[in-house]
C-alpha cells in the first residue's frame, strides 16, 4: 500500500498492516493511486458512483473503509465489508 508522510510529504509504499498502524498513528496518510491525468492508467478500485466491488481483495477493502473513515471488523466476510463500505456512501 502507498501511504504518504506527513511532515515529508514523501510517498512510501508499506505492507498493509504496516500502513494500517502509520495512519492510525496520524504520521501518514493513504494515497490514492487512482489519481491520475491518464484515466487508461487509474486503478478501477471502485465502480461508477464511487461504490467498491467484491473483485478487490479483501485487504484493498480494509484499506478503502479505513480511507473512508468506515470501521470495519476484519473478521467479517469481504460481501459484508463492501455492503458497509457502499453503504457509508
Amino acid at each position: 500500500m502507498q501511504v504518504k508522510d506527513k511532515k515529508s510529504g514523501d510517498v512510501e509504499t508499506l505492507r498493509y498492516s504496516a500502513a494500517i498502524d502509520a495512519v492510525t498513528a496520524g504520521t501518514h496518510e493513504f494515497v490514492n493511486t487512482a489519481d491520475t491525468d491518464n484515466p487508461s492508467e487509474a486503478s478501477s478500485e471502485t465502480a461508477p458512483g464511487g461504490e467498491v466491488s467484491e473483485k478487490m481483495t479483501k485487504e484493498e477493502l480494509l484499506a478503502i473503509a479505513a480511507e473512508r473513515g468506515v470501521e470495519i471488523d476484519p473478521a467479517k466476510t469481504k460481501a459484508e465489508i463492501v455492503a458497509a463500505i457502499n453503504a457509508a456512501g
